[in-house]
């Protein structure tokens, strides 16, 4: 692999990262009974996956890997970092909401304006990844983070 292709791998994990999140578990049942409804909600491993793939999609269309590697590598990671990724998820939500901010958390969420929301809200990651994915943005990212690493 060139070292131009090994950057823009590694820029791509990197951002994969970023995009998810952050464990402070909470021991309390009822809390954890909420959080679960909440995150079934909104986060699923459907949603993660689509998320990976889109991210690949990048690497797929420059022709550093072919699309059955691709399925292959998103399939895995997936699997691999789902669970570790709820589990940061988990700890934020217990570190930033109270047992009644997650109960009005839900009632919004399962509402029909908190669905279209949720909705939305992929949408919008989904296009601004690919939107980062885009060969001038992902240029300027690297000339800012080579002029920055020197």
């Amino acid at each position: 692999m060139t070292h131009k292709k090994m950057k823009q791998l590694t820029i791509l994990l990197m951002a994969l990262v970023c995009a998810f999140g952050a464990s402070a578990q909470t021991d309390n049942a009822k809390y954890n009974e909420e959080l679960d409804k909440v995150l079934s909600t909104t986060i699923s491993q459907d949603y993660f996956s689509n998320t990976l793939e889109t991210q690949f999609q990048a690497l797929v269309k420059n022709g550093m890997m072919t699309q059955e590697k691709s399925t292959l590598i998103c399939a895995e990671l997936s699997k691999e970092l789902y669970p570790l990724i709820l589990g940061e998820i988990r700890k934020l939500y217990a570190e930033n909401y109270t047992y009644d901010e997650l109960k009005e958390l839900y009632k919004f969420i399962s509402s029909p304006l908190g669905q279209k929301n949720i909705l939305v809200t992929h949408k919008m990651t989904s296009q601004m990844t690919e939107f980062m994915q885009k060969p001038e943005i992902m240029s300027k990212v690297q000339e800012i983070i080579m002029k920055n690493m020197k």
